[in-house]
């Protein structure tokens, strides 16, 4: 049984210099087609990583190979002296996965050696929260009860 819940590999994100010409890549090479678009995050980005001042520009693309999500994240006011464990600056990355209950697979993360960053944070998909396992790599965990069926 796997502790955390987790029950669909939701996306994997990938920070960015430019999300419009990382798009632009994408679309035209491998056929990635935006499916979510979010211009000029501040305060749920901010609370997610927990620090203030941090704005965001996010396009989730789809590939028509695989159906794999790819989140492209251009993150600006990123402080010079940022943690090393937070996937923000260009090139960093995370995977996310849906888990029935964030809270335990919070839990479950810190047990195993990994760390939470920023706070759980109420999207209108859901609550979300990074988490960082003993390596570094980071996790995002979505809460969500809906599985898919197909």
């Amino acid at each position: 049984m796997i502790q955390t819940g987790v029950w669909a590999w939701h996306h994997t994100g990938i920070a960015v210099a430019n999300v419009d010409e990382v798009l632009d890549f994408y679309s035209s090479t491998l056929g990635f087609e935006p499916v979510f678009e979010a211009r000029g995050m501040t305060d749920l980005i901010s609370q997610m990583t927990g620090i203030a001042g941090l704005t965001a520009d996010l396009v989730q693309c789809v590939s028509p190979v695989s159906g794999q999500v790819l989140e492209f994240i251009q993150f600006k006011n990123v402080p010079d002296d940022l943690d090393d464990r937070y996937p923000l600056r260009p090139g960093r990355a995370h995977t996310a996965y849906l888990t029935h209950d964030i809270d335990l697979a919070v839990e479950e993360t810190i047990k195993a050696g990994g760390v939470q960053l920023g706070e759980i944070t109420d999207f209108s998909e859901g609550r979300a929260v990074y988490c960082a396992d003993h390596n570094g790599t980071v996790i995002e965990w979505e809460e969500s009860v809906e599985e898919k069926t197909s």
